[in-house]
């Protein structure tokens, strides 16, 4: 028996092992992978949805305030009215002095009060009426891209800011009708593009939880890949054990049904063999045709069993291995014209005539002689 891990079988079970866990490799990796590109879209998504609702609250903001067209405050010590406007102080019976604040000046007011810790937002366009509402380099291109593509063209950029990371979004501002009160003068339209307005959140934890739900992934896959390696490994194992312990009883079987197949087939012939020597012998002169009849049948039997039984031994010598040959030079062509005049009268019986006409001259072989006659007269005879 060859050593456990070296047959035919353990290199199979070791192929489809070895394939199985590079495919369960492969499928895990593969379904960790898009869990975490799906948990980055979504906490990415979050972050527009954050961007978003600021940009709709600031637009909220304004719209309420564009509906009162502006709204006055108390004016306190060192309060600068609005330059932009024709008169944006009034006074109350008590004497106490208002001024107007428009939607761009209270939204601009609100964003002071913002801390970039939070938020922050800006509002501007490309022809602001304050020159301090002027778009920075980026704002100025997104701008540009609202008045060319449309407003429903949303931008958004990633910035790194005092070794912090930031989002920005930018959405279009659009004209209402509110808004014409104060800025008719500028040749707006409901539906223009008035400017727009970017919002900057935090970003930095946000990598942060990126990074870390990337590197949980990862040692979640490691984890599950050395978990399922080990109990595939353990299975495999156990299975190569198993196999390993009935192969080498089905051996032991095999050996001992060899054993005695052997035995029983040499316990034969010696019997069969003298039934054929003994029927021989009684053939003479002496006995009637029928007799003889009784007689030819008595032998053909006893040499067709002592036929197999010599095919028993031979198959046992071979599944046992013991089989050896016995080689010697044999000139081809008597040895086949020899096989051939012994199975000759048998073929006259079926009408059958055999001919053997070498090409050429066969000269010898190495051979078991009486092997290769076994082999010639099954040929033959099944024929």
């Amino acid at each position: 028996m060859q050593p456990v891990g070296k047959t035919a079988l353990d290199k199979n079970i070791r192929f489809y092992f070895i394939n199985g866990s590079f495919l369960l490799l492969i499928i895990l990796c593969a379904t960790l992978f898009g869990m975490s590109i799906k948990q980055t879209s979504l906490i990415t998504q979050q972050v527009f949805t954050q961007a978003d609702t600021l940009i709709d609250s600031i637009v909220l903001t304004r719209r309420w305030n564009a509906g009162y067209h502006g709204v006055y405050v108390k004016k306190e010590k060192d309060m600068v009215s609005n330059p932009y406007l024709e008169k944006p102080d009034i006074i109350a019976q008590d004497g106490q002095p208002y001024t107007l604040k428009p939607p761009a000046v209270m939204t601009k007011e609100i964003s002071h009060l913002a801390t970039p810790e939070n938020f922050s937002f800006h509002i501007t366009s490309l022809r602001p009426v304050n020159p301090e509402n002027a778009p920075d380099e980026w704002e100025s291109q997104m701008l540009s891209n609202f008045e060319k593509y449309g407003p429903n063209f949303k931008a958004s950029e990633t910035i790194e800011k005092d070794g912090k990371t930031q989002f920005r979004r930018m959405r279009a501002l659009m004209v209402e009708p509110a808004c014409l009160t104060c800025h008719l003068k500028h040749n707006y339209k409901v539906g223009d593009v008035r400017g727009g307005i970017s919002v900057t959140i935090p970003y930095s934890e946000t990598l942060k939880s990126l990074h870390s739900n990337r590197f949980e992934m990862v040692i979640l896959g490691f984890s599950l890949v050395v978990f399922c390696g080990v109990i595939l490994y353990f299975f495999v194992w156990r299975l190569m054990q198993r196999l390993a312990l009935q192969k080498t009883e089905l051996l032991k079987y095999n050996k001992h049904q060899n054993e005695i197949l052997g035995m029983v087939a040499h316990d034969l012939r010696n019997p069969l063999g003298n039934i054929v020597g003994f029927a021989n012998i009684l053939k003479d002169d002496n006995l009637t045709e029928v007799q003889r009849q009784f007689l030819d049948r008595l032998c053909k039997s006893a040499e067709k069993m002592l036929g197999m039984v010599n095919d028993l031994l031979d198959v046992s010598k071979i599944k046992s291995g013991t089989v050896s040959l016995q080689k010697t030079n044999v000139e081809v062509e008597p040895f086949v014209q020899q096989i051939l005049q012994e199975i000759e009268l048998l073929a006259k019986k079926k009408n059958i005539e055999l001919i053997f006409k070498p090409a050429q001259p066969l000269g010898s072989i190495l051979m078991d002689k009486e092997r290769m006659r076994q082999v010639l007269d099954n040929l033959l005879t099944n024929a």
